[in-house]
This record gives structure tokens, C-alpha cells and sequence, in this order.
């Protein structure tokens, strides 16, 4: 708890040092749509990884930029993780709104989980070539779940409001890449790829150790 503590406040002091330093250097905000392969990565021995799904995220993009290539970066976005843990031995109590299920041995349980996802990073462009700039983005996300369903594979329970179950804060990291196709001014179309994995548990149970996990091909227009 610690050490989440120090991270947010780094974080935090590091957005008021850029955001005070970028406000003469130009903003650009920016719409994003982002296809998702997402799964969990347990770290409990009776817990395993039961495949990956396909999700979306989308939002708005916000770009202080403090120097002509690079710009600290930050957004809104409303992210939806869904996932399956297969349970390798008997796990006997999942807290549900409705119910506290004993889930038995080799049953997969699909958790969808959304989230408000905030962004803090930095932002690393090229000098323009020909009409397009090359970009790396990196950072943390701070992310707050706002709702949570669970579905049982062999229909033990489905779509059960599994809010009780899972961390309200999730916090993950994330680097990835891309390109912007100008389309002159400050507008650009933008296609890339981002991974980002968390560093905290998904689930309140300290028995139950999971961290979000995923891909996204990132799709914006900057304007």
C-alpha cells in the first residue's frame, strides 16, 4: 500500500511540473477507439489463465506538449476488461451481489469488468517525414471499475454482478508506439499499438491474485 501511495504521488507531482511547463507549448486534444485483446494473469497456483477475449476502449486524448517533441500526456477513456480464470482447485467463496458461490474444481469463471481509465505518461514524436511523425507513449494508468459481471462456464451463475469481488482501484503500465498521418494544422489520423499490464491485484481477495493484461490497436484523430 505503501509503495501504490508513493507511486500516485509521484505521478501526480510529475503532471503539475509538465502541465505547468506546457501550457505556452501547444495542446492538442484527440478522440481515440481502441480494439482490445485482453486477459488475466493469475499468480496463484490454483488459478490459471483460461484464454484471451476481444474488447474496446474509447475516450478523449489530451497532449501538453512541452517542447516540440514531446508532450506529457493524459485523457479520459472508459476501458472494458473481460477475462476467464479457470480455478484449478476448489475455490469456496466468490462474493457476488447476489450470492457468496463456492466455485468448484476446473470450472472457468468470465469476468467483464469496466472501467474509468485516466492516463498519465509522456509522449516521445519525430520530426514530421513527409506528412507523417512517428510517436512512442508510455506511462501508467490509474483506473476506477465501475461495474463487473461474472458468468459461470457451466452456468452456475451468468452475468452476476461480481462488483464486490474486484478492487474498485487498478493501476497498470503501459508502452506502445504508432504513427500520425497529418491532415494539416494540428489535425492527424493516428494508428497504433499499445500493451499494458497491471501491478496490483484485479480482485479484493487476498487469495485470489490476478493482474488486467492486454493489447490495443489504437485508432484517434487529433484535432
Amino acid at each position: 500500500m505503501k509503495r501504490i501511495i508513493v507511486t500516485i504521488s509521484l505521478i501526480v507531482l510529475s503532471a503539475n511540473f509538465i502541465f505547468s511547463q506546457s501550457q505556452d507549448k501547444g495542446t492538442r486534444l484527440g478522440l481515440e477507439f481502441s480494439p482490445l485483446i485482453t486477459w488475466f494473469s493469475p499468480n496463484e497456483k490454483h488459478l490459471e489463465n483460461d484464454g484471451v477475449k476481444i474488447s474496446y476502449d474509447f475516450g478523449l486524448n489530451a497532449e501538453f506538449y512541452f517542447s516540440d517533441n514531446y508532450a506529457f500526456v493524459t485523457g479520459v477513456l472508459f476501458s472494458n476488461h473481460v477475462g476467464s480464470i479457470k480455478y484449478l482447485e476448489k475455490f469456496d467463496s466468490l462474493e457476488t451481489k447476489a450470492a457468496n458461490y463456492s466455485i468448484p474444481e476446473s470450472e472457468s469463471v468470465k469476468y467483464s469488468n469496466k472501467y474509468v481509465r485516466i492516463p498519465v505518461g509522456l509522449k516521445l514524436c519525430t520530426n514530421q517525414i513527409g506528412y507523417n511523425t512517428f510517436y512512442a507513449r508510455l506511462g501508467f494508468n490509474t483506473m476506477v471499475n465501475y461495474q463487473s459481471k461474472a458468468t459461470a462456464d457451466s452456468k452456475l451463475f451468468e452475468k452476476e454482478n461480481s462488483y464486490k469481488a474486484m478492487n474498485i482501484l487498478n493501476l497498470n503500465y503501459f508502452i506502445g508506439g504508432g504513427v500520425e498521418m497529418s491532415l494539416g494544422s494540428k489535425s492527424a489520423v493516428t494508428l497504433g499499438a499499445t500493451y499494458s499490464s497491471g501491478f496490483i491485484n484485479t480482485f479484493s481477495s487476498t487469495n485470489h491474485f490476478a493482474t488486467n493484461s492486454q493489447v490495443a490497436l489504437n485508432i484517434g484523430l487529433i484535432f
